[in-house]
């Protein structure tokens, strides 16, 4: 489980923090908890593509929620051939180069945040929104926000999600002004 959330859900691009005039928001919470309602909600389908290590990788993502069970299923591009599928709160894993096939019954709700702030009510003590304006993500108009942690104990967190449908559209992890 925990190499499915690392592998899938972390999108951190490879490109430089740029602050310009910001607009400082009262609280995160709110941005938060409806960029993760759509990631719940709304239908979708693209390519997700992750830079660790110097490496790009690539995985196919397709989610559509059905009377409120949110199914998922995510195949690897490149390296070893994969296949994560999620029902609900059941995950299996694909491996079909060893035939291998991994099953948990109790994966939870996936959250492509997890390495974002987690929505809580005190979420604020810790981070501030910030409103960066506009910007042109893949093909789509962004709304840009820099969520700063206000201590040095936390990152900070660059993003980009889709002016009309809220879903993020490009995350970096930021340690200070360094992407990490």
């Amino acid at each position: 489980m925990i190499a499915y959330l690392r592998c899938v859900y972390c999108v951190i691009a490879g490109l430089a923090l740029t602050l310009g005039i910001a607009r400082a928001q009262s609280e995160p919470v709110p941005l938060l908890q409806q960029i993760n309602d759509a990631m719940q909600t709304l239908d979708y389908e693209g390519t997700l593509v992750r830079s660790m290590d110097g490496r790009l990788y690539t995985l196919h993502v397709a989610h559509l929620n059905n009377d409120g069970v949110s199914m998922e299923k995510l195949v690897s591009m490149d390296g070893e051939p994969r296949e994560i599928v999620r029902v609900g709160n059941e995950l299996v894993c694909l491996y079909p180069n060893r035939q291998l096939k991994f099953i948990d019954k109790t994966a939870g709700a996936s959250n492509a945040f997890t390495r974002l702030p987690q929505v809580a009510e005190n979420v604020g003590r810790f981070y501030e929104l910030i409103s960066l304006g506009t910007d042109r993500v893949a093909g789509r108009e962004a709304k840009r926000f820099f969520i700063r942690p206000k201590d040095a104990f936390r990152n900070g967190h660059s993003l980009w999600v889709d002016a009309e449908t809220l879903l993020p559209l490009r995350m970096q992890l930021l340690n200070g002004k360094r992407v990490v």
